[in-house]
């Protein structure tokens, strides 16, 4: 018998966003739900906060951990309006920094995509308890010329 494989969530993160003529940035991020494995709904919020128990989970197809993949897309342009390319930083710990909300318990380990604008969260618990999950982009790659920008939403465990 088999191991049963993980739920899958797939999260479009959508930058807006502007330098200044000073190279200074100005970025929006709005999330939304773009895949689910069982279908769900209503697990991601525009801010980004992440409600796993809205998962439908299944025992005879999957197990409660999830792999909550980010796949980055949107716009930043500089002074002049031209196009600034962005990407997730190559080190996943770079990438997302994740941090437990009133305890200490934390099994979310974040691990390359499939290309600079995807990362992963592999959650492996189901305690219930909130983190917060701290995104960094680079802007103006190839990094370490680039500025990190982080974004900030939380994820409500099973």
């Amino acid at each position: 018998m088999s191991e049963k494989p993980d739920m899958r969530l797939h999260i479009g993160v959508v930058l807006n966003g502007r330098l200044d003529a000073h190279g200074t940035p100005s970025v929006r991020a709005s999330y939304y739900q773009e895949f689910t494995d069982p279908p769900s709904s209503d697990v991601v919020q525009l801010s980004g906060d992440i409600r796993l128990l809205h998962m439908t989970h299944d025992p005879a197809h999957h197990n409660v951990d999830t792999d909550i993949t980010f796949n980055l897309s949107g716009i930043i342009v500089d002074a002049h309006g031209n196009l600034v390319d962005f990407n997730f930083p190559h080190d996943p710990a770079k990438a997302v920094t994740i941090t437990p909300v009133g305890h200490t318990n934390a099994q979310l380990t974040p691990r390359a995509g499939q290309g600079p604008m995807q990362i992963i969260i592999d959650d492996e618990n189901n305690d219930s308890e909130e983190y917060s999950y701290c995104l960094a982009v680079e802007v103006g790659r190839p990094a370490p010329s680039g500025t990190v920008i982080k974004l900030d939403p939380s994820i409500v465990n099973r």
